[in-house]
């Protein structure tokens, strides 16, 4: 186990001070820079536009759109709470779901393009293909089809995959165009362009985490069986990995092929591309957010016992930012002003500086991929300073 006792006791003390004064601190690095409060719990994902904006999704049923600073340009009410992530097109469209059954499309300045129903809540995030394509899926709280659906630039509906289970696992788009997601029907579901099944890889019982795809093509997952998955383009089992806990977290990547992943054991791994598991950190509280990876190896992340970390590549605690509010919403990195972008359940998106210029030059370096959250699989030298663009 890494962390010393210095640094974890340095933790641990940190952790009942601010639970007894109320207020976060730093253990050491980070830095709040901005701070905005929303009406209810964040559980979203903030995306970042290449213009710098800051998109993100509110319990209180708002999007926002944010400058750099964390002033607020706009927001759009929907008419549900919104967990899912935003998902920022190539022309600057904003794609977002919501409890209320809708998706909805945003021009860039908050004005309603289309909204689509679904058959139930959408709390999965969007990912758009290359072509403008949008995959989304819904869950049918009744128990009855829950499905992945795809739609135009258009917002008309080509088709729609059903499942025997909800849907809160978002989609991630390979290379090929394949789709790949998973539900409570226990399985991974591996999906052409056309809508037509590939594939589906069974766990031992329910996958809420979000897929992301390797380098060569792997996707990697979790399922509430407690095990971390590799499988092949081709559905076959790589490795497989087993935790103390369920996984609802989604696994990054980092620039050497390591995989990142959080479990509800309050382990945070490291794993290798071989499927091994190189370290692991505990940390204040189960894991359900996904990580980011920086160019250096930093590792940021946060849980649901209200601490949000910085680790070194090696698996060593650099900084705890902490308030007592949960941390379910994956860290965005914002290139322009160099901060990593996260909210709470206290209703609170923070932006911390960091001494990381940009994320891992990896397939997946954070939750949906990209700042843009996009949901497809890339490769690159780098990514584009606003995060919008990639190479693929």
């Amino acid at each position: 186990m890494r962390g010393n006792w210095n640094a974890e006791g340095r933790a641990a003390l940190l952790m009942c001070a601010v639970l007894l004064v109320g207020v976060p601190w730093s253990l050491e690095a980070s830095e709040v820079v901005w701070s905005f409060a929303t009406g209810d719990a964040i559980v979203s994902s903030p995306a970042v536009g290449a213009d710098g904006v800051i998109f993100v999704g509110s319990r209180d049923g708002f999007l926002y759109a944010l400058e750099s600073d964390g002033t607020l340009r706009w927001r759009f009410a929907t008419h549900g709470r919104v967990d899912s992530s935003p998902a920022i097109g190539s022309d600057g469209s904003i794609f977002v779901g919501s409890e209320d059954g809708q998706l909805y499309a945003l021009r860039a300045d908050g004005q309603l393009r289309w909204t689509a129903s679904l058959g139930g809540p959408v709390e999965c995030s969007p990912a758009i293909g290359t072509d403008g394509t949008i995959y989304v899926g819904y869950t049918d709280r009744g128990l009855g089809e829950s499905a992945l659906c795809a739609f135009s630039p258009a917002g008309e509906l080509l088709w729609s995959h059903f499942t025997d289970g909800p849907v809160f696992s978002s989609p991630a788009i390979g290379t090929d165009g394949t789709v790949y997601f998973g539900a409570f029907d226990y399985s991974l579901h591996a999906v052409d362009p056309s809508g037509q099944l590939k594939w589906a890889y069974k766990t031992g019982t329910w996958v809420r985490s979000s897929p992301a795809i390797a380098s060569d093509g792997t996707v990697v997952f979790g399922s509430d069986d407690h095990g971390v998955y590799a499988v092949d383009r081709d559905g076959n089992l790589k490795w497989h990995v087993v935790t103390g806990g369920p996984v609802i977290a989604s696994p990054v990547i980092g620039q050497d092929g390591t995989v990142f992943v959080g479990s509800d054991d309050g382990l945070f791994y490291a794993i290798s591309e071989a499927g091994k598991i190189v370290w692991a950190f505990r940390a204040q509280g189960w894991i359900e957010s996904a990580a980011l990876v920086g160019a250096d190896g930093s590792v940021w992340f946060g849980c649901h016992g209200g601490g949000f970390y910085e680790l070194t590549a090696d698996g060593v605690l650099v900084s705890l930012l902490v308030g007592g509010s949960a941390v379910v919403s994956a860290p965005v990195f914002h290139a322009s002003t160099g901060s990593v972008i996260f909210g709470a359940s206290n209703g609170v998106l923070y932006a911390l500086r960091v001494h990381a210029g940009e994320p891992a030059a990896s397939s997946w370096p954070m939750f949906r991929g990209c700042p843009a959250h996009t949901g497809v699989a890339w490769i690159s030298a780098g990514p584009s300073a606003g995060g919008g663009d990639r190479a693929r």
